[in-house]
């Protein structure tokens, strides 16, 4: 007995093609101990290159480790056109909770130097707090203290706020997530920093 063949041909069906798509990112994160003033990912060096300020470090994280948080900012920078992006935190050192005690021992003035030092070179400076300053006074207190810093080295034209798309409230990416960035400098409020 001769066996069937129960192959099938699938004439005229498209075939799928796939390609194999390579970006070299580089990483670099500055650190001393346990406080992590910044980590930047740069992908295109033609391009501007962002800083996002954001709020504190909850737990400890390994150097190079991507939150949610930093995963959101890459990728809405990537897609925005940026050429790499910088995430700092308004407070360096880890916290185990969030509160003005904890926070109060997590912000040194070396991470604001640092933080400046990096605004520096980015093209646009985003502050991504949310309403954190709105509810702590140590926040509130950190977040002037850095725009003062700025307003220095004389880099606040290039500083503008993430607000959310609805109220044009101060916003941090975690609640922006499937949503328009929006930026806020002055009275001015764009979705678009360059």
């Amino acid at each position: 007995m001769a066996e069937q063949n129960n192959h099938k041909e699938w004439v005229g069906m498209p075939v799928s093609k796939s390609s194999l798509l390579e970006q070299k990112v580089t990483i670099t994160t500055n650190r001393k101990g346990a406080e992590q003033f910044w980590t930047k990912w740069l992908w295109d060096d033609n391009a501007p290159v962002w800083l996002v300020i954001c709020n504190y470090i909850l737990g400890e994280l390994p150097a190079f480790a991507l939150d949610t948080t930093k995963l959101l900012i890459i990728n809405h920078a990537r897609n925005a056109g940026a050429g790499g992006v910088i995430v700092g935190n308004l407070f360096s050192r880890p916290i185990k909770a969030v509160s003005d005690a904890e926070l109060a021992k997590a912000g040194g003035n070396e991470g604001l130097k640092e933080l400046v030092e990096a605004a520096k070179t980015a093209q646009a400076i985003i502050i991504g707090t949310g309403s954190l300053p709105a509810t702590s006074k140590v926040a509130k207190k950190r977040l002037d203290q850095l725009v003062n810093k700025l307003a220095a080295e004389k880099v606040t034209a290039k500083v503008s706020t993430l607000v959310n798309d609805d109220t044009y409230k101060p916003a941090h990416p975690l609640s922006l997530q499937g949503k328009t960035w929006m930026f806020k400098s002055g009275d001015t409020v764009t979705d678009k920093l360059f």
